[in-house]
């Protein structure tokens, strides 16, 4: 079994807070050239999990 690297990611709207745990394997991650990017990639792809986003009209 290979080992896992766990991320938290969270997100803090007003007094909402919400957060995901995200497990990916530690060889897949220290591969990546650059570690920010592939942070940040994590954090674009489990966004929409943590925030609902909507837009109405105001009548």
């Amino acid at each position: 079994m290979s080992e896992k690297v766990t991320f938290i990611v969270s997100a803090r709207i007003g007094p909402s807070y919400n957060e995901v745990e995200i497990e990916v394997d530690k060889a897949e991650y220290e591969a990546a050239e650059d570690k920010n990017a592939y942070e940040q990639e994590l954090v674009d792809s489990y966004f929409p999990d943590l925030v609902e986003i909507g837009i109405g009209i105001k009548e």
